[in-house]
């Protein structure tokens, strides 16, 4: 599966692309041309969320995950010499934002990767917004 992170400067930017999204997706479902297994797989992000999720110790995690493919959080924690807490608190926050998914195993949750690979996409505002700053 392949998941679009797209980013926009502005919140109301982000609500207002995402209520085109969800309005195309409800109006195909509505006329029958929903195929079952078509979801939302876009994250909507502002650069500041994205920022603020994708933390240097966060991007190691993800890394991480797809590399020992833990079959838990504890497991993950061990193997990465960080405290369990702090583990499992950055993977609250990255499932929040669509980056990581849980499978339920007795008590144990594993956490995986639920994309093949990340797309970012900026919005052309953005885009031109970032070249102003790095010019």
């Amino acid at each position: 599966m392949k998941k679009v992170v797209r980013l926009f400067l502005t919140k109301e930017e982000k609500n207002r692309r995402f209520g085109e999204l969800t309005r195309k997706y409800l109006e195909k479902a509505f006329e029958g041309k929903l195929n079952e297994t078509e979801t939302i797989d876009e994250v909507f992000l502002t650069v500041e969320e994205l920022g603020r999720i994708l933390t240097p110790r966060r991007i190691e995690l993800l890394q991480k995950i797809r590399e020992l493919k833990p079959s838990s959080i504890k497991e993950l924690a061990e193997k990465i010499g960080r405290d369990f807490k702090n583990v499992y608190n950055d993977l609250k926050v990255l499932h929040g934002a669509g980056f990581v998914e849980f499978e339920e195993d007795g008590k144990s949750r594993k956490p995986y990767l639920p994309y093949d690979e990340l797309e970012f996409k900026l919005d052309e505002g953005v885009a031109s917004v970032l070249e102003k700053k790095t010019a």
